[in-house]
């Protein structure tokens, strides 16, 4: 994975130091034993240094209009244009953050609830970024202090969509490998 992402998005013969000093420390962390929250931390570690490298680091601090992220309102992610907010209908009395979910809470197994399945979230715009579920201000503003336990799901997601984005939605060859390798385990 690491060995993927970091051939198919650097340029080539363009020098990276910060990148190549990152790879290093990464490989490094990746020949010990580590839990699997520990591989994601490494992981999203990397990717964020390739990422501010690359001129996509994640504007936590800003929605796509510039305005301040509100902690109360709920956000999705576009690649290509950062932080949007929410604007999906409500029945009357209700405000957007009900149908936001909140991505801080690691130790939570369960798969949060599709908004989608619920009834007042409304028609859907088929769009990819309107795929994902949105994420609370709050949220955004925690992940402003770094990845950690606390934030690494939430990390895990942008990176995710960063990645496909910049690979043009292509499937990752090591993402399949993972899933067969899963698949077959079970």
């Amino acid at each position: 994975y690491l060995n993927e992402i970091t051939l198919r998005l650097l340029p080539i013969e363009d020098s990276m130091p910060a990148v190549y000093k990152q790879y290093a420390l990464t490989i490094s962390q990746l020949q010990q034993s580590l839990s699997i929250d520990e591989l994601k931390l490494v992981l999203r570690h990397y990717e964020q240094v390739l990422f501010a490298e690359l001129g996509f680091a994640v504007d936590l601090e800003q929605d796509s209009e510039q305005a301040l992220i509100d902690v109360n309102q709920c956000y999705y992610f576009v690649p290509d244009q950062g932080w949007v907010k929410c604007t999906t209908p409500n029945e009357p009395g209700q405000d957007n953050k009900a149908t936001a979910v909140d991505f801080t809470l690691s130790n939570s197994n369960k798969a949060p609830k599709d908004p989608a399945s619920s009834s007042r979230y409304g028609p859907r715009n088929p769009s990819t970024f309107m795929q994902q579920s949105p994420i609370m201000g709050k949220t955004i503003v925690a992940m402003q202090s770094g990845i950690n336990e606390e934030t690494i799901n939430s990390w895990t997601r942008i990176h995710r969509q960063l990645i496909d984005h910049l690979f043009d939605y292509q499937p990752l060859q090591s993402r399949i490998l993972w899933q067969q390798f899963y698949r077959y385990q079970s």
